[in-house]
C-alpha cells in the first residue's frame, strides 16, 4: 500500500494538480477572511476569524474542493485507459483501493492544515488579537479555547474525509468523473431539503460539516462532537469497504 500512496503522491505532484487544490482552497480560505473583516462586529476577534473560515465554506465550497479531487482518482485510470495495468499488477484491489483514498486524503489534509495555520497566524498579527479568544468564551482560557478550535478543526476535518470516502465510491461506481461529481454534489445539495427526521440526520455524515457550529456555545459538547467524528469514520470505512467490492467485481465481470 505504501507504494501505491507514494505512486499517487507522484502522479499529483507530475500533473501540477496539486497547484489547483491549493490555489482553490488559499482563495476560499480569503474570502471567509474579507467577509469576516467587513461583517459589523468586533473584527478583532481571533474566533470570528476562524469561525468564518468553516461558516462560508463548510457546507458548499469546500466539498466542491474535495469532490474535484477524489472524483478524478479512479476514474482517471478508466479515461487514461491505465486501469488495466492497475488490474494486471501484483497489488491487491484492497491496496490499491485504500492506497488511492489514502494518498489524495493525507494530501488533502496537510494543504488544510497548512494554509489553516498560516492563515491564522497571518491573522494574528494583521487584524486580530489572540488574547481576545477568551473574550469569545467568557471563563474560558486561551489554552483552552485554543484546545476547542483544534478539535472542532479536525472534526470538521473528518467531515471532509467522510464526504471524500463518498465520492470516490460513486466513482468507482460510475467510472465516469463528470457524473460522480453530478452526483455527489447533488446529493450534497440536495439532503438539505428533504426534511429528514432527526434520529436519521444524526447518523448521516452529510449533515456534520456543520460542526463548527459549536463555537457559539459556552460549554462545547464533548460527546456531541466524538459521535459526529464516529459517524464520519464510520462512513469511510462503509464506503472504502463497498468500493473495494465493487473494483473487484468490476475486475472479474
Amino acid at each position: 500500500m505504501t507504494s501505491i500512496i507514494k505512486m499517487e503522491f507522484f502522479k499529483l505532484y507530475r500533473s501540477n494538480q496539486y497547484i489547483i487544490y491549493l490555489i482553490l482552497i488559499s482563495g476560499l480560505i480569503i474570502l471567509s477572511s474579507f467577509l469576516s473583516f467587513f461583517e459589523p462586529g468586533d473584527n478583532t476577534n481571533f474566533v470570528r476569524y476562524f469561525y468564518y473560515i468553516f461558516m462560508v465554506n463548510g457546507q458548499y465550497l469546500f466539498p466542491i474542493v474535495v469532490t474535484l479531487l477524489y472524483a478524478g482518482v479512479i476514474t482517471k485510470e478508466y479515461r487514461e485507459d491505465t486501469i488495466k495495468i492497475l488490474y494486471r499488477c501484483s497489488y491487491s484491489k484492497e491496496s490499491i483501493i485504500w492506497g488511492k483514498y489514502l494518498s489524495s486524503s493525507l494530501f488533502l489534509l496537510a494543504s488544510f492544515l497548512l494554509i489553516i495555520i498560516l492563515y491564522l497566524i497571518i491573522v494574528n498579527f494583521g487584524f486580530a488579537n489572540i488574547n481576545t479568544i477568551s473574550e469569545a468564551y467568557y471563563t474560558k482560557s486561551i489554552l483552552h479555547s485554543l484546545f476547542d478550535l483544534i478539535l472542532i478543526a479536525f472534526s470538521y476535518l473528518s467531515y471532509i474525509l467522510a464526504y471524500g470516502s463518498f465520492v470516490y465510491f460513486i466513482s468507482i461506481l460510475t467510472k465516469k468523473i463528470g457524473l460522480s461529481i453530478l452526483i455527489s454534489f447533488g446529493t450534497n445539495i440536495g439532503i438539505h431539503f428533504l426534511g429528514l427526521p432527526k434520529w436519521l440526520i444524526d447518523h448521516l455524515f452529510l449533515y456534520s460539516y456543520n460542526v463548527y457550529g459549536v463555537l457559539s456555545l459556552l460549554d462545547v459538547p464533548y460527546f456531541e462532537i466524538i459521535r459526529i467524528n464516529l459517524v464520519n469514520v464510520l462512513t469511510i470505512l462503509i464506503f472504502l469497504t463497498f468500493g473495494t467490492i465493487v473494483f473487484k467485481k468490476q475486475r472479474t465481470g
